[in-house]
């Protein structure tokens, strides 16, 4: 008598958000550590492509509760389909957890002033365009009209971490 032992899988979708106006990195790999019943460990990598996605299957599991845990990435926000990350395996069933990283973001602020020579008075109302330049691909731009004290403001928001050009 042969027995054979029924097992399952595990699917890891792996999903990056970026803000508007932001590309995904293809190419970018996360890293996923596995751990499960009778001492079950396993590292996989996930590259995803260029709509920011990817997928990993894990085969021949024993079943049970299995914890998948994306090692920590500064730039995103992570979360999970399941709770904890904690997925049950059973026989002969495919089980599936989706991971997301949604970008981290911050703000940029750019003051304008005008300075007139001594007896002139600043032109109020006037604007100016500036074209911001960052990464991955990232371009805009926006209009800061001055007041009557010569000074303006804007604000852009949801920009992911790194170096900007404005011009």
């Amino acid at each position: 008598v042969t027995n054979t032992a029924k097992t399952g899988e595990l699917e890891i979708n792996k999903v990056v958000s970026m803000p508007e106006g932001f590309a995904v990195t293809a190419g970018e790999s996360f890293t996923f550590t596995v751990t499960g019943p009778n001492g079950y460990k396993t590292t996989r990598t996930i590259t995803v492509d260029e709509n920011g996605a990817g997928t990993v299957k894990l085969t021949n599991l024993v079943p049970g509760t299995y914890t998948v845990a994306e090692t920590e990435n500064s730039l995103y926000t992570t979360t999970y389909s399941v709770v904890d990350g904690k997925v049950a395996v059973t026989a002969n069933e495919k089980a599936a957890v989706t991971v997301t990283n949604t970008a981290k973001t911050g703000e940029l602020v750019i003051n304008k002033t005008v300075v007139m020579p001594a007896g002139f008075a600043v032109p109020a109302d006037e604007t100016f365009t500036f074209t911001v330049k960052g990464p991955n691909g990232y371009t805009a731009t926006r209009n800061i009209t001055v007041n009557a004290q010569g000074t303006g403001t804007v604000e852009i928001t949801n920009l992911i971490p790194g170096d900007y050009t404005v011009v």
